[in-house]
């Protein structure tokens, strides 16, 4: 495949895939006793856009789907049939079909879908047809008075220069196609607007040179095609361009759909996908008419063409490269990725030039030290930039969270209702990918035995509908994510009484919030029934782990009879990490600040070792194990002893160890980098980053540390 294909067909996906998204949203909201109308106008948009890209690279499959699915919405929009619970069932049934539809064609890994599976979904929306489907055949081109083909003659290279023509279409993949076939055939002088308003203004603007030609798509936001034809033939984008030959582009192929471009004043009918082609013999069968009658005006510009040659170049080069500036672009995660690690590469150059002046003893120079804390400053600010790039909004997750509710509920016979906030709250990307499986178990949780049965909360003085909130705001340099739930609450009690009967040791009193850790230890539940939904404490020890491989935690706080809240704490990104660098040795190791609780020196008193060898020490009342880093990673060091050196106290899920090291030498921020890609993985270590001197640091994986105790 030619990669400038490759390059459309990945633009096509990613609209695609927000088009799903938006689908789902719109169907999730849809009550069948209100006004659908503006819902409905965009689901049918979406559908549209996704059959017109799928044309184009020939995915039948999907073109098949969204097709049925237009008409059917088409046929809602116009009041011919009753919108239904089971239609918006249908619907969302046939937006899954089309996002694994989707995966099939864009990972070689996915499984195929089952044809029988697409069948069958075609059967249920032509079945809610109810037998009256738009006539879905190709039928002969539209009646209007073309001119005939066989008195045509090819226009020429200079008449296709000076054609003017703007191209109205929301979908980014159809712009980039239909601009590309265009310029393929000659036509270079080519402007875009993205809406019917915006083509209005548009061709106002161009008042003292008038647009010849206007390509439209029929469905868009804002102001569809249909009401842009209406309103150039009105007036509305001046007087010159009232008889402007305007040409329809869409997906529709029925006779009622070509009527109604009749009917608005458009001239002729193109059926996505626009094929080059198709579009050549169009625009000749229109133009040549209008060239040929007023042979005597072109002649007079083509003279102009000739002597002012450059200045139609200009214009034409213009006309196509600037159209109007995008507020936005999109830009590959491996780019991005890239650019942070450049920008983390300069972060270690600035540390190095600071070193290295003091090393050279410029330190007390004024003016070099203000230029090196200007360019700290600036690198800093340049790093945060690069940083922002990656940072979405959380909402692209929690987006996902309604459809499990609405599913979950009917499975559960349960009424709940979901409510969203801090949906703006920014986090990395790739912490949210990772966050996705973890925040699923838990609303499935709530949903599954956190929320009660309405009879039950009908005797209990509550509303029927039980609520789960999901939320995030940011503290410090972290987000928090709460699911609270409403529900039955959990009773300590009945976690202690578990535990016990589990023969766990515990200690005589714990705090209530120690308790409700006990529910993320493996195998742990208080469930009394096991259900294919969830269980409450089943799999919660997966759901800590993978918080916490994202440098995260989790807690749990409740009252009985109340409710539940699940609070996770993540940080903001994990390529930069708040560190402690300590020394063994010669050599330097990074500590993440997440897991250090203290530092001390301890006295030969505090330390005990036991006939395994294994050595304690004494902190606050309780005996902790101590790890020698230097036997753990066979250092040369003078120091042997921990009474010599630093004790560094970390905890990890719920288990706190000692660290032995010589010294500490300071807190700073640094850049992680992966190793992986070049060594195999080491144990107890996450990754490295490059120090101010240029040494390379090691960064400890704690939770591994722990795990090896």
């Amino acid at each position: 495949m030619p990669d400038s294909t490759q390059q459309f067909e990945l633009i096509f996906f990613e609209e695609m895939t927000e088009h799903l998204q938006e689908m789902e949203s719109l169907l999730l909201d849809i009550n069948e006793s209100q006004d659908n109308s503006e819902a409905l106008d965009a689901i049918f948009r979406a559908a549209h856009s996704i059959k017109g890209g799928a044309g184009i690279f020939d995915f039948d499959d999907i073109s098949s789907v969204t097709h049925i699915l237009e008409n059917l919405l088409d046929k809602l929009r116009n009041n011919d049939i009753a919108l239904t619970k089971q239609m918006v069932s249908v619907f969302l049934q046939a937006r899954d079909l089309l996002e694994s539809l989707q995966n099939a064609h864009q990972f070689d890994d996915h499984a195929p879908v089952d044809p029988a599976r697409v069948k069958e979904i075609c059967r249920q929306l032509d079945s809610l047809c109810k037998q009256h489907l738009i006539d879905i055949e190709p039928s002969p081109s539209m009646v209007k008075s073309a001119p005939q083909q066989d008195a045509m003659s090819e226009l020429s290279i200079d008449e296709k220069s000076i054609v003017k023509i703007l191209l109205v279409e929301d979908s980014k993949v159809n712009q980039k196609m239909a601009a590309h076939n265009l310029k393929k055939i000659g036509f270079t002088w080519l402007d875009i607007a993205e809406d019917g308003q915006q083509a209005i203004d548009k061709l106002n603007s161009s008042i003292e040179e008038p647009f010849n030609l206007v390509l439209l798509d029929c469905q868009m936001p804002v102001m569809d095609g249909y009401l842009a034809t209406q309103a150039i033939r009105n007036g509305d984008a001046g007087k010159v361009h009232q008889d402007i030959i305007i040409i329809a582009m869409t997906a529709m192929t029925g006779d009622k759909e070509k009527d109604r471009c009749l009917q608005v004043g458009m001239d002729d009918y193109l059926v996505k996908p626009i094929k080059a082609v198709l579009v050549d013999e169009k625009i000749k069968l229109w133009f040549r008419k209008k060239i040929d009658r007023a042979q005597s005006q072109v002649e007079v510009v083509a003279n102009k063409v000739v002597e002012s040659k450059p200045l139609v170049k200009k214009v034409a080069k213009l006309a196509v490269t600037k159209p109007k500036e995008a507020s936005s672009i999109r830009v590959s995660t491996a780019k991005v990725d890239q650019l942070i690690n450049q920008v983390g590469e300069l972060i270690i150059t600035q540390s190095m030039l600071q070193k290295l002046t003091a090393d050279l003893g410029l330190s007390s120079n004024e003016l070099l030290a203000t230029r090196l804390n200007q360019l700290e400053s600036n690198t800093r600010d340049l790093q945060a930039s690069a940083m922002s790039v990656r940072m979405m909004p959380i909402g692209t997750v929690f987006g996902r969270f309604p459809r499990i509710i609405r599913d979950l509920s009917a499975v559960l016979n349960k009424k709940i209702k979901l409510v969203i906030e801090g949906e703006q709250t920014e986090l990395d990307k790739g912490l949210l990918e990772m966050l996705v499986d973890p925040l699923t178990h838990l609303i499935r949780n709530s949903m599954d035995h956190g929320i009660e049965l309405p009879e039950i909360r009908k005797i209990n003085n509550k509303s029927e509908e039980g609520t789960i909130r999901l939320s995030a705001v940011y503290r410090g340099g972290d987000v928090i994510v709460h699911v609270d739930d409403d529900g039955a609450g959990i009773d300590p009690e009945k976690i202690l009484a578990k535990a016990r009967a589990k023969g766990m040791k515990l200690p005589a009193k714990m705090a209530e919030s120690e308790i409700f850790q006990l529910l993320f230890s493996a195998g742990f539940s208080t469930a009394e029934v096991v259900t294919d939904v969830s269980g409450r404490g089943v799999g919660l020890d997966v759901v800590k782990r993978n918080i916490a491989s994202m440098g995260g935690k989790v807690a749990i706080s409740s009252q009985l009879g109340l409710g539940s809240r699940m609070s996770i704490q993540l940080p903001l990104t994990l390529a930069i990490v708040e560190g402690m660098s300590i020394s063994v040795g010669e050599h330097v190791y990074i500590i993440p600040l997440t897991y250090i609780v203290e530092s001390l020196q301890p006295k030969r008193e505090h330390l005990k070792i036991l006939n395994s060898g294994e050595m304690m020490i004494k902190v606050h009342g309780e005996y902790i194990t101590v790890i020698c880093l230097y036997k753990f990673f066979n250092i040369e060091t003078e120091l042997k002893h921990p009474s010599e050196g630093i004790v560094v106290i970390l905890e990890h899920d719920n288990k706190v160890i000692a660290l032995f090291v010589d010294s500490l030498i300071g807190q700073q921020q640094v850049v992680l980098k992966k190793i992986e890609n070049n060594f195999r993985k080491v144990p107890c270590i996450s990754g490295a980053t490059i120090m101010g001197d240029g040494r390379v640091s090691l960064i400890l994986d704690v939770a591994d540390l722990v795990r090896q105790c």
